[in-house]
């Protein structure tokens, strides 16, 4: 009998995951053609959070219990997220996008940030809002949860890799752990940057 268009995709996906394949979809994103399909594949094949193996902490700790270690897809669990990337934008200020692997973050709160550098946090930050962006649309948002990529403002002391988790009285024994960065190669091209005015200076600062 003819396979049907489920079963394909099931079967794409099966393979997908386990590594034994890759899918290759070709198009133009210039002409718009074949975004769509891209997209959809995206939904179709990739894994979600609950597809992947667990994230661990890492931590100065020696014969700490990896179940203490090991992150979930809980939403009310302790919040955990790692800042991947941070830009400046000129009328909000940086932007530290992050992704959410344990817990929520929502604006408002109170979190401490988590240098891997320092193996400790090094300060407390408040999160003024949450954002998500779809091109050049800014899009607030009340809440990320586990699997969310997002942005988030008003944090100044987040560099690329540190990680960000609640802070409570209940979260202090979780200040000394951080999750796994990736690790970038040395640069092979280096230069210098130079501010043209002094109101670009502050902006550069900021940056």
């Amino acid at each position: 009998s003819d396979l049907s268009i489920n079963i394909i995709d099931e079967a794409i996906r099966r393979v997908t995951l386990n590594g034994s394949a890759f899918v290759v979809l070709c198009g133009a994103s210039l002409r718009n053609q074949g975004v769509q399909p891209l997209l959809d594949a995206i939904c179709r094949y990739l894994p979600s959070p609950e597809d992947v193996p667990a994230k661990y902490l890492a931590t100065v700790e020696e014969n700490a219990a990896s179940d203490a270690l090991q992150l979930s897809n809980d939403s009310f669990a302790t919040p955990f997220s790692l800042a991947f990337k941070v830009t400046h934008n000129k009328h909000r200020g940086p932007l530290v996008f992050v992704r959410q692997f344990q817990g929520s973050l929502s604006p408002g709160m109170s979190v401490s940030v988590i240098s891997p550098q320092d193996k400790k946090a090094i300060g407390v930050e408040k999160i003024q809002k949450i954002v998500k962006l779809n091109a050049d649309e800014i899009i607030e948002v009340n809440t990320l949860t586990p699997g969310d990529i997002g942005a988030l403002i008003g944090l100044k002391q987040v560099r690329t890799g540190f990680t960000i988790t609640s802070l409570d009285s209940k979260n202090k024994k979780n200040l000394d752990k951080w999750i796994p960065h990736t690790e970038f190669s040395p640069p092979v091209f280096v230069c210098s940057i130079e501010a043209d005015s002094v109101v670009d200076q502050k902006n550069m600062e900021k940056a």
